[in-house]
């Protein structure tokens, strides 16, 4: 009876990551397409038009935008290949935390006009990490942070130094995530909510390459309500 137990949770357990695949497939193709048409739309409507330059630097503007969503979710394709075949070298060097944070979140800030972050980290605090995963992690936790608690919001991201470590925390203002979900959301192509009703784009890939990446650090991470 054990046995037979056994072999059907496996069998549901394979059966649940299928459907997660296919999933996956569908809404990779979706969030592909959607980039590329904005971008060709933008390049017609400046061929076309003739603009005035604020028009030009506000169409220029979205192009880039898109394009950076679109490197983004090639970047976490790519990279999830790399941690599933064990293929990532870290490369670690010393960081300024403040410095490094505050590059990466001007982008943000010039991306999206609406949106307000916060660093709360001292200006000499430093580890040592690999940049480029370090870069990846962070993304994806602001993208993540974005997409369910909207641009015109607060976003925090606060750091302290431990004894032989740095606790990190990104807070944002969304509406949180149910208890049994939370626990799920770092497994490859997991995403919250019912697939056929769910509206917040994404590939499923995002939180599962920040888990492995913080994990190559020797690290922990989670999600918790404040």
């Amino acid at each position: 009876i054990f046995g037979i137990y056994r072999i059907r949770k496996s069998i549901s357990k394979e059966f649940e990551l299928q459907k997660r695949q296919n999933n996956f497939l569908l809404t990779v193709t979706h969030e592909l397409k959607t980039p590329l048409a904005a971008l060709k739309l933008y390049l017609q409507t400046l061929q076309k038009h003739n603009l005035t330059e604020a028009k030009k630097e506000q169409i220029i503007d979205g192009a880039l935008s898109e394009n950076e969503r679109l490197v983004q979710l090639i970047e976490n394709i790519l990279n999830t290949s790399r941690a599933e075949n064990k293929a990532f070298e870290l490369r670690k060097e010393e960081i300024k935390l403040l410095e490094f944070l505050s590059i990466l979140t001007e982008r943000y800030l010039k991306r999206y006009k609406d949106l307000s972050m916060e660093l709360k980290i001292d200006p000499n605090l430093s580890l040592v990490a690999d940049p480029q995963m370090l870069e990846t992690i962070f993304s994806n936790l602001i993208d993540n942070a974005i997409k369910y608690g909207g641009i015109a919001q607060q976003i925090e991201i606060k750091a302290v130094a431990l004894d032989r470590f740095v606790t990190i925390t990104v807070s944002d203002e969304g509406p949180g995530i149910a208890a049994q979900e939370r626990t799920h959301i770092f497994e490859k192509f997991y995403r919250i909510g019912n697939e056929d009703t769910r509206k917040a784009s994404g590939s499923g890939l995002g939180l599962y390459l920040v888990a492995e990446l913080v994990r190559l650090h020797n690290g922990q991470v989670r999600c918790q309500e404040n």
